[in-house]
Protein backbone atom coordinates (compact mmCIF):
# COMPACT_ATOMS: atom_id res chain seq x y z
CA UNK A 1 0.00 0.00 0.00
CA UNK A 2 1.31 3.44 -0.79
CA UNK A 3 2.26 5.84 1.76
CA UNK A 4 0.11 8.81 2.62
CA UNK A 5 2.67 11.46 0.73
CA UNK A 6 2.24 9.19 -2.46
CA UNK A 7 -2.05 8.97 -2.42
CA UNK A 8 -3.19 11.36 -4.82
CA UNK A 9 -6.08 14.02 -4.49
CA UNK A 10 -8.34 14.83 -6.92
CA UNK A 11 -9.70 18.61 -6.42
CA UNK A 12 -11.84 20.92 -8.67
CA UNK A 13 -10.52 24.25 -8.96
CA UNK A 14 -14.38 25.71 -9.64
CA UNK A 15 -16.00 24.81 -6.38
CA UNK A 16 -13.41 23.26 -4.01
CA UNK A 17 -14.75 19.99 -4.04
CA UNK A 18 -11.43 17.50 -3.07
CA UNK A 19 -11.19 13.43 -2.18
CA UNK A 20 -8.46 11.52 -1.12
CA UNK A 21 -7.89 8.84 -3.88
CA UNK A 22 -7.28 5.06 -2.67
CA UNK A 23 -6.65 1.96 -4.55
CA UNK A 24 -10.32 1.22 -5.14
CA UNK A 25 -11.16 5.17 -5.52
CA UNK A 26 -8.84 5.68 -8.37
CA UNK A 27 -9.75 2.52 -9.99
CA UNK A 28 -13.17 3.89 -10.55
CA UNK A 29 -11.85 7.16 -11.61
CA UNK A 30 -9.53 5.78 -14.57
CA UNK A 31 -12.57 3.18 -15.79
CA UNK A 32 -15.03 6.47 -15.84
CA UNK A 33 -12.22 8.31 -17.61
CA UNK A 34 -12.32 4.88 -20.03
CA UNK A 35 -7.80 4.59 -18.99
CA UNK A 36 -8.37 1.12 -17.54
CA UNK A 37 -10.68 -1.82 -18.36
CA UNK A 38 -12.60 -3.91 -16.04
CA UNK A 39 -10.56 -6.89 -15.65
CA UNK A 40 -7.29 -4.78 -15.23
CA UNK A 41 -5.05 -5.72 -12.32
CA UNK A 42 -3.06 -2.81 -12.43
CA UNK A 43 -1.14 -1.87 -9.59
CA UNK A 44 -1.46 1.38 -7.35
CA UNK A 45 1.48 2.57 -8.80
CA UNK A 46 0.33 1.87 -12.30
CA UNK A 47 -3.29 3.76 -11.60
CA UNK A 48 -1.50 6.83 -10.08
CA UNK A 49 0.92 7.60 -13.00
CA UNK A 50 -2.53 7.44 -15.01
CA UNK A 51 -4.33 9.87 -12.79
CA UNK A 52 -3.02 12.99 -14.08
CA UNK A 53 -4.13 12.46 -17.61
CA UNK A 54 -7.24 11.13 -16.70
CA UNK A 55 -7.97 13.67 -14.93
CA UNK A 56 -8.79 16.67 -18.04
CA UNK A 57 -11.46 13.88 -18.89
CA UNK A 58 -12.94 14.23 -15.19
CA UNK A 59 -15.65 15.69 -13.91
CA UNK A 60 -16.56 17.14 -10.41
CA UNK A 61 -19.28 15.41 -8.67
CA UNK A 62 -20.25 18.70 -7.72
CA UNK A 63 -20.58 20.71 -10.37
CA UNK A 64 -19.91 18.96 -12.72
CA UNK A 65 -17.72 20.62 -14.45
CA UNK A 66 -14.33 19.18 -16.23
CA UNK A 67 -10.92 18.92 -15.79
CA UNK A 68 -10.12 18.33 -12.12
CA UNK A 69 -6.98 19.10 -10.62
CA UNK A 70 -4.35 16.19 -9.06
CA UNK A 71 -1.98 16.73 -6.04
CA UNK A 72 0.17 15.02 -3.50
CA UNK A 73 -1.81 14.03 0.09
CA UNK A 74 1.10 15.57 1.46
CA UNK A 75 0.05 18.95 0.51
CA UNK A 76 -3.08 19.42 2.73
CA UNK A 77 -2.01 16.46 5.35
CA UNK A 78 0.13 19.01 6.70
CA UNK A 79 -2.44 20.78 7.84
CA UNK A 80 -3.87 17.92 10.35
CA UNK A 81 -1.34 15.28 11.06
CA UNK A 82 -2.81 12.11 12.82
CA UNK A 83 -6.47 13.74 11.92
CA UNK A 84 -9.64 11.06 12.08
CA UNK A 85 -10.25 9.88 7.92
CA UNK A 86 -13.55 9.74 7.20
CA UNK A 87 -14.49 6.13 5.96
CA UNK A 88 -16.01 7.23 2.79
CA UNK A 89 -14.38 9.90 1.03
CA UNK A 90 -10.67 9.70 3.28
CA UNK A 91 -10.83 13.40 3.78
CA UNK A 92 -9.76 14.74 7.31
CA UNK A 93 -12.78 14.95 9.98
CA UNK A 94 -12.51 18.56 11.31
CA UNK A 95 -12.06 18.49 15.09
CA UNK A 96 -14.49 20.75 15.51
CA UNK A 97 -16.62 17.67 14.14
CA UNK A 98 -15.16 15.21 16.51
CA UNK A 99 -15.71 17.36 19.76
CA UNK A 100 -19.60 17.48 18.95
CA UNK A 101 -19.74 13.77 17.84
CA UNK A 102 -16.55 12.00 18.88
CA UNK A 103 -17.55 8.79 17.67
CA UNK A 104 -18.35 9.58 14.12
CA UNK A 105 -16.74 8.12 11.28
CA UNK A 106 -17.93 10.20 8.87
CA UNK A 107 -17.38 13.40 7.66
CA UNK A 108 -20.47 16.31 7.43
CA UNK A 109 -20.76 15.89 3.60
CA UNK A 110 -20.85 12.30 3.83
CA UNK A 111 -22.96 12.20 6.62
CA UNK A 112 -25.01 14.44 4.84
CA UNK A 113 -25.41 11.82 1.85
CA UNK A 114 -26.06 8.71 4.16
CA UNK A 115 -29.01 10.78 5.76
CA UNK A 116 -30.37 11.98 2.47
CA UNK A 117 -30.27 8.66 0.76
CA UNK A 118 -28.20 9.36 -2.12
CA UNK A 119 -27.34 6.32 -4.28
CA UNK A 120 -23.78 5.82 -2.99
CA UNK A 121 -20.97 4.38 -5.57
CA UNK A 122 -19.32 0.94 -5.49
CA UNK A 123 -16.81 -0.36 -7.35
CA UNK A 124 -19.21 -3.35 -9.00
CA UNK A 125 -20.51 -3.14 -12.33
CA UNK A 126 -23.88 -4.61 -13.53
CA UNK A 127 -23.39 -7.66 -15.49
CA UNK A 128 -26.76 -7.26 -17.88
CA UNK A 129 -25.26 -3.64 -19.13
CA UNK A 130 -21.91 -2.59 -17.69
CA UNK A 131 -22.51 0.68 -16.04
CA UNK A 132 -21.37 1.15 -12.07
CA UNK A 133 -23.70 -0.58 -9.39
CA UNK A 134 -25.23 1.88 -6.61
CA UNK A 135 -26.44 1.16 -2.87
CA UNK A 136 -29.91 2.76 -2.71
CA UNK A 137 -32.81 2.83 -0.10
CA UNK A 138 -35.41 0.54 -1.36
CA UNK A 139 -38.80 1.64 -2.41
CA UNK A 140 -41.54 -0.08 -1.03
CA UNK A 141 -43.61 -0.05 2.35
CA UNK A 142 -42.26 -0.90 5.86
CA UNK A 143 -38.38 -0.89 6.72
CA UNK A 144 -36.10 0.42 4.32
CA UNK A 145 -32.95 -1.47 2.93
CA UNK A 146 -30.38 -0.89 0.75
CA UNK A 147 -30.38 -2.45 -2.37
CA UNK A 148 -27.28 -2.78 -4.78
CA UNK A 149 -28.93 -1.44 -8.01
CA UNK A 150 -27.85 -0.31 -11.53
CA UNK A 151 -26.90 3.12 -12.16
CA UNK A 152 -28.46 3.18 -15.47
CA UNK A 153 -32.09 4.29 -14.94
CA UNK A 154 -32.81 2.12 -17.88
CA UNK A 155 -31.09 -0.86 -16.93
CA UNK A 156 -33.59 -2.56 -14.06
CA UNK A 157 -31.05 -4.77 -12.59
CA UNK A 158 -30.94 -4.83 -8.91
CA UNK A 159 -30.43 -7.04 -5.68
CA UNK A 160 -33.06 -7.63 -3.44
CA UNK A 161 -32.38 -7.42 0.51
CA UNK A 162 -29.85 -5.98 2.02
CA UNK A 163 -26.33 -5.39 0.85
CA UNK A 164 -23.18 -6.58 3.30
Amino acid sequence: MASPSETPVLSCTACGWMTRCTASDLRSWLLRAGMLRRNSDASFDEMRELLPTAAAKLACPECGIRGLAVAKADEEDAAWPGARRCQSCGQPIPPERLEVFPDTELCAVCQGRVENRIPQPTDEFCPRCGSPMVVRPSHGPGVTRNVLACSNPRCRVGTRGKVK
